[in-house]
């Protein structure tokens, strides 16, 4: 549906001045970076500079140029090519061109990158050999050059490849028109120019800016107004009926906008004298080391294999070919040393640009909660009569977690140490209410995690017996004064972000009186980029296989926690990306925080998110077997006496959180042998919904999606929470 596409989200603006604006960013931000670049070799060039640099009317200039360029290949296609296959290829010329700049890709390649991939996602199955017959002007490189560009496309698109044209809402329309408005006579006959219209608005902004159902039943009146047919009554009585008239003024005021918009389509169409001139002035300033026709491009590539002087294995290049660029001509090595390039986490690169440093894909986090819902009874168990509790799962919440990695620091390396980076991750988050069921201030009843925990920190930071009585003594004085309970209420936001508690108070100001923190919250340091870790990996120079891979995790390069070497090891990377090139028949490593620990997945199925297809990788079972069961989870258990080491489903990580009795599990204890699940009243593990999985993009290997969940459970001497 378009209202909870990508498409309404992220490329639907309200205003023009918001299009100019963004046209105007990408503008300035080319220029700096090209007066960084090695291409300012005389260091003359600043920014600003309208002599060298193109402005945004001469961007708009070209690009309304190779836009009707784009659309006048289309229509001469053979064989034909669909309506919304066209939609589709115009709707990505103009997402690309807003926010980036015809001086870093020249249109003249790019126009045709986006009827390839429209080809693609439209399902318009035509080969390479097809539609680089359909160039009239092509040459032998053109077929590799636009596959060089596709990877480079759909990033710059971050993904989103599904477009809602207006061709489907414009024939939802008739088939209505037919069923519930029978007085217009031969609806037909207002096809042809609807259509017109439609395409018309092909050339216009209309698709960042409305609707598909907008613009088709802009298209619709348009037409009825061209042959002097009153079809209001269709729009008041039959396709408003029951909306308020603040509703229907509002959508008739987009309409005419929609209306006046396309009527004045070609006003102002660039002349061909003046497109040469901006294009004679564009090869100048254009970034050639992006043109996989230049010879500048030709040059780097040659540079970047000269470097890499191992072999690519020719089964990977097969692999890369087979599932990527079918129907294609084949890849040139050039071509796939230029991709594996990409995949390096280093400055210039899409690995690096895109997804690493500033993470532009969106990511959302989900969290799920449980709500107790019998706290007096709970509350008023008695020594011997021990009460669970009950709970009621409630959620998604969810949030838009934005990442970025700061204090990036390469170091030194060379052919025996490969190259690695340091960074720290930090992270913000925003509630998402149209993907959340609920509200961020839906009130909450669950445990007082600061009751149990704080005994732990003591048990742990405290040696001396009598020392240690006397915190207890004064912790149940703090509790009494306080009226501290074992369960609080409060808002959902409040619980994962931040809340003020009196108790906690009460600690810090004898604790960290100085801190400067007066708040609580599970996920209140994250938020605060305070919590999360120093990284170190490599980078993937000279090894593809390597990529991302974390060599250090706050410093140390093997943990500190578990019983043995191989529970001590890190292993893999942090789950957000692997080393390109994935192989099914081997397990996915990544190191996961919360549970200071590395964990693997398999492949499960070829799975397709959004489109884009890919690979589901699910956590085992055998994760979080008992050691009884499984021995290579005995160095996970410090004492092999513990109940948590005699049950399925579950780990305890407090040997790396200062002794806090926290268990970490699947959701539900899915995969639990029922010891833990018995403790409390809600539990309903099934697999689809409770499963850890991943699903990567198996070339380029970002992961898609992610159902990387994972239940927290405060353990009680007697009983679990």
């Amino acid at each position: 549906m378009f209202h909870s596409s990508t498409q309404k989200q992220f490329w639907t603006f309200s205003t023009e001045e918001e299009l100019i604006k963004l046209r105007k960013q990408a503008n300035v931000l080319y220029q700096e970076k090209y007066c960084l670049s090695k291409q300012n070799t005389s260091k003359s060039v600043s920014v600003g500079n309208d002599r060298f640099f193109l402005t945004v009317d001469e961007h708009q200039a070209l690009v309304h140029y190779y836009e009707k360029q784009l659309r006048d290949f289309c229509w001469k296609f053979n064989p034909p090519m669909p309506l919304n296959t066209v939609g589709t290829a115009c709707c990505y010329m103009k997402r690309l061109y807003l926010r980036k700049s015809v001086m870093e890709y020249h249109p003249r390649l790019m126009f045709l990158v986006c009827i390839w991939l429209a080809c693609k996602i439209e399902e318009f199955n035509i080969s390479m050999e097809q539609f680089v017959k359909n160039i009239s002007w092509t040459d032998e490189t053109i077929g590799d050059a636009v596959l060089t560009l596709e990877l480079i496309l759909i990033q710059e698109l971050n993904f989103h490849l599904t477009i809602h044209n207006a061709f489907r809402p414009m024939e939802g329309f008739f088939i209505d028109i037919k069923t519930r408005f029978s007085s217009l006579n031969n609806p037909e006959s207002l096809r042809k120019n609807a259509k017109d219209f439609i395409v018309r608005s092909l050339s216009t902004d209309v698709c960042l800016m409305f609707t598909p159902c907008q613009i088709a039943l802009s298209a619709l009146l348009s037409s009825a107004s061209k042959q002097e047919i009153n079809i209001d009554r269709y729009v008041t009585d039959v396709l408003f009926k029951g909306q308020t008239h603040e509703m229907l003024s509002q959508t008739i005021q987009r309409i005419k906008k929609i209306r006046t918009i396309v009527k004045n389509a070609d006003a102002g169409f660039p002349a061909r004298e003046k497109i040469k001139a901006v294009e004679a002035k564009l090869e100048n300033c254009y970034d050639k080391d992006k043109d996989p026709t230049s010879y500048e491009y030709m040059q780097h590539q040659h540079e970047i294999e000269q470097e890499n002087t191992s072999n690519i294995d020719v089964r990977l290049k097969n692999q890369f070919f087979l599932q990527h660029y079918q129907n294609s001509v084949e890849m040139s090595s050039v071509s796939f040393t230029a991709f594996l390039q990409q995949t390096i986490v280093v400055p210039g690169t899409l690995m690096y640009d895109l997804n690493w440093k500033d993470v532009k894909t969106p990511v959302y986090r989900s969290f799920y909660l449980f709500n107790v819902t019998n706290k007096e009874e709970f509350l008023a168990q008695t020594p011997g009569k021990f009460v669970k509790p009950i709970l009621q799962e409630i959620g998604p919440y969810t949030y838009r977690e934005f990442l970025v990695k700061e204090n990036v620091e390469y170091l030194d390396y060379n052919k025996t140490y490969p190259q690695q980076v340091y960074y720290k991750q930090t992270a913000t988050f925003y509630f998402d209410p149209e993907r959340s069921n609920g509200s961020k201030d839906d009130v909450l009843t669950t445990l007082n995690f600061i009751v149990p925990l704080i005994p732990a920190l003591l048990e742990n930071l405290i040696h001396n017996d009598g020392i240690l009585k006397a915190a207890y003594v004064y912790l149940n004085k703090l509790i009494r004064e306080t009226k501290t309970e074992l369960l609080f209420t409060m808002s959902v936001d409040e619980y994962l972000f931040g809340f003020q508690n009196s108790l906690f108070d009460a600690l810090i100001d004898i604790v960290a009186p100085d801190s400067g923190i007066d708040k609580f919250g599970l996920f209140l340091l994250t938020n605060m980029s305070i919590g999360w870790r120093d990284y170190q990996v490599y980078t993937g120079h000279n090894n593809h296989e390597l990529t991302s891979v974390i060599t250090k995790y706050k410093n140390m390069s093997e943990l500190p926690y578990w019983n043995g070497t191989t529970c001590n090891m890190i292993n893999g990377t942090d789950g957000t990306m692997t080393p390109p090139f994935l192989d099914k028949t081997k397990p996915i490593y990544f190191f996961v925080d919360e549970m200071c620990r590395s964990l693997y997945a398999n492949f499960e199925e070829d799975y397709t998110v959004h489109n884009i297809k890919g690979w589901k990788y699910t956590v085992p079972a055998e994760v979080f077997q008992s050691p009884l069961k499984n021995t290579n989870n005995e160095c996970f258990c410090l004492d092999p006496n513990h109940e948590t080491c005699q049950h399925d489903g579950a780990t305890l990580v407090g040997s790396c959180l200062f002794g806090v009795p926290l268990l970490v599990s699947f959701p539900h204890f899915l995969y639990g042998d029922g010891f833990y699940a018995s403790k409390l009243v809600g539990m309903h593990p099934n697999k689809p919904d409770h499963e850890m999985a991943l699903v990567f993009e198996p070339v380029m290997c970002h992961v898609v999606r992610v159902a990387y969940i994972l239940f927290l459970c405060i353990i009680f001497k007697n009983a679990s929470f």
